[in-house]
């Protein structure tokens, strides 16, 4: 895998989409970047959209014996930054749902109107990260620092998620560890960060702290995602240029998956449901909703 590749977009399904957008814009803080028929594309002015919301007022609550999303997390640029978001979903009455000093990162922890899963977090310097045979050490669930994360973000004026945010990883309930392995790290290329049997893996590409996870907390013997279900339906790696995602997609081919190419977008499914849309360039390239292959609901 490109070592410079990264998560770019994440697009998700909702049961209603102005509620989603109320939640996202209200208190998360991201702006709206373009809309039309029941979807939005919602992100940092200035920037490629983070997210896709699709609405399907069918769409049926995420069970719990089922694979799918367990979160996406948004990565904000600085302590400061997340000292600063802390203090602005603190005035909108919106619960969260935990928090945690994982050590390399400080995250923060909520749920959509749909239920869906978020981590918003701020990374530790990578000079604190603990690192061995390319392996993450040292890594917990220590209580967070609420009132030094206040403090430091105190005196800023919030005004909406600042530049330079971004979908740092998402991580996932699947059934079977070694299936995600198979795919993500053997043919894909990801490289392994963290890993627990049974139980945990974190993968990434080049040096960083994890792009995706995987789970089997809700036990092995978990049902696919149904594709009604409210949660993430697919998501985009964005890798450095076209001779990156050529190799990507020998990979691909080589392994005999199917490769659709859709509104300049690569696309494969993996084997938990989840649409890949593969691009290349700068990351902040406009990616709008017209450029990005429809979802099949």
């Amino acid at each position: 895998m490109d070592q410079h590749a990264e998560i770019q977009q994440v697009e998700l399904i909702v049961a209603d989409l102005k509620r989603a957008k109320q939640f996202y814009e209200k208190c998360l803080g991201f702006s709206v970047l373009d809309e039309q028929d029941n979807a939005a594309c919602l992100g940092v002015e200035d920037q490629a959209p983070i997210l896709i919301l699709r609405e399907n007022k069918d769409v049926l609550p995420k069970r719990p014996e089922a694979t799918g999303l367990y979160h996406f997390a948004i990565l904000l640029p600085s302590r400061s930054d997340l000292g600063s978001w802390l203090a602005h979903i603190s005035t909108q009455n919106y619960s969260l749902t935990g928090g945690s000093d994982h050590r390399f990162s400080e995250a923060i922890y909520l749920n959509d109107p749909d239920g869906i899963g978020i981590e918003v977090y701020a990374d530790r310097s990578t000079e604190t990260w603990e690192t061995e045979d390319n392996l993450l050490r040292n890594v917990g669930n220590a209580p967070l620092d609420v009132d030094g994360l206040l403090e430091e973000g105190a005196g800023r004026r919030w005004s909406g998620l600042p530049a330079g945010t971004k979908i740092g990883h998402i991580h996932l309930h699947v059934n079977d560890l070694a299936k995600a392995s198979a795919y993500y790290e053997t043919i894909l290329g990801f490289q392994r960060k963290i890993m627990i049997p049974d139980s945990l893996l974190f993968i990434a590409a080049g040096t960083y702290h994890h792009h995706i996870g995987f789970n089997t907390w809700g036990g092995v013997d978990k049902r696919m995602v149904s594709r009604m279900a409210a949660g993430m339906t697919g998501y985009t790696v964005r890798v450095t240029d076209e001779e990156q995602l050529s190799a990507l997609l020998d990979k691909l081919k080589a392994a005999g998956i199917p490769i659709e190419y859709i509104n300049d977008k690569y696309t494969v499914t993996d084997p938990f449901g989840f649409a890949l849309f593969f691009v290349s360039g700068p990351r902040n390239t406009p990616d709008f909703l017209n450029g990005i292959p429809k979802s099949e609901q």
